[in-house]
């Protein structure tokens, strides 16, 4: 979907973990939106390449605990941020974090995704790098980095970390869906490149981390 909605937009990056994020611009049409926050990060081709990089990888839950976090960069509706989500843990295969994690904890993630409400109501959603939030109730597999300064754990990449073990469950936000801003390349909201990576990371992580 494109509308061009009047903004004024201002790049910012902000390193969290080893990603990127820019800032989304104001958007002054309509009631609710989502779309694209581009980001530099690091790329994984497989599960293998995640699991050694990674610091831990377990299964959760979702829960319906979260943040939404934004920042005001100090240019007129421009913002940056991200959310934090509570997990419940189901399943440890690998910790190499020092932070205790059991069958039942709850553990804080920062996911790659974000919202503010602009002075003309619209709701605008950022999603970095087509990053589609964890749904609650349902399970994933996460390749994660652990961050002590700020007590959460990152997902790897920002986005290939994070796989849905439903194969019903969209791997990014859709292109179908997003609004582009004015000044945003449209190339960025093709989504095949990253669907490709993660349909491929998805089947390696099932098939070896798949419950008895």
């Amino acid at each position: 979907m494109k509308k061009k909605i009047a903004h004024n937009l201002c790049i910012m990056f902000v390193i969290i973990i080893s990603t990127e994020l820019i800032a989304c611009g104001k958007a002054n049409t309509g009631k609710e939106i989502d779309t694209l926050a581009d980001a530099k990060t690091d790329l994984y081709k497989s599960a293998a390449e995640l699991e050694a990089n990674a610091m831990v990888v377990v299964r959760v839950e979702k829960t319906e605990e979260e943040e939404n976090v934004i920042k005001d960069v100090g240019v007129p509706y421009t913002y940056y941020g991200y959310t934090k989500s509570m997990v419940e843990v189901k399943e440890v295969m690998k910790n190499l974090s020092e932070q205790s994690i059991e069958i039942g904890d709850n553990i804080q993630i920062l996911e790659n995704q974000f919202f503010y409400t602009d002075e003309e109501g619209t709701k605008v959603t950022c999603h970095v790098n087509h990053y589609k939030m964890m749904e609650p109730g349902n399970e994933y597999i996460l390749y994660l980095k652990y961050s002590k300064e700020d007590e959460w754990f990152a997902i790897l990449s920002g986005v290939f970390g994070k796989i849905p073990i439903s194969e019903d469950e969209e791997l990014v936000f859709p292109s179908s869906k997003v609004t582009f801003l004015d000044g945003q390349p449209q190339q960025d909201g093709d989504d095949s490149y990253e669907k490709k990576i993660m349909e491929k990371i998805r089947e390696e992580s099932l098939e070896q981390y798949k419950k008895d």
